[in-house]
């Protein structure tokens, strides 16, 4: 964890209830009590463009839905992410003479640098 990064809820997050004008998101802390946490509204502002985009229902839907996709797999893309780079380093030694300027030196290097910034 990176220093001053705060600990955020833990997965998996889920799709809450309607409140007001938006879409909540939620995480269930104590299962068998049904107790939830709202951990963000995704609002519609009736239907008015946003810098371009309309946040309609639907948009605010498809917001909150994406939001959900990607804290939900986060750790397991990291950690796939983490896998095929440690490959392409073991292949990268075992081949041998791939300069270090090389479009799969590159690739790795990118994939340490998202690691490092997803971590």
């Amino acid at each position: 964890m990176k220093q001053n990064q705060m600990k955020h809820t833990p997965t998996p997050w889920e799709i809450g209830h309607q409140l007001g004008d938006g879409f909540s998101i939620v995480h269930e802390i104590a299962p068998n009590f049904g107790k939830l946490v709202c951990l963000a509204t995704c609002h519609n502002i009736g239907g008015q463009a946003f810098h371009g985009f309309p946040l309609d229902d639907a948009t605010a839907k498809a917001n909150r839905d994406f939001i959900i996709r990607a804290a939900n797999s986060h750790a397991e893309l990291l950690r796939v992410l983490e896998l095929l780079t440690n490959s392409a380093v073991w292949a990268k030694q075992m081949i041998g003479d791939i300069p270090e300027g090389s479009h799969f030196s590159q690739t790795i290097e990118e994939a340490r640098k998202a690691i490092a910034e997803a971590s």
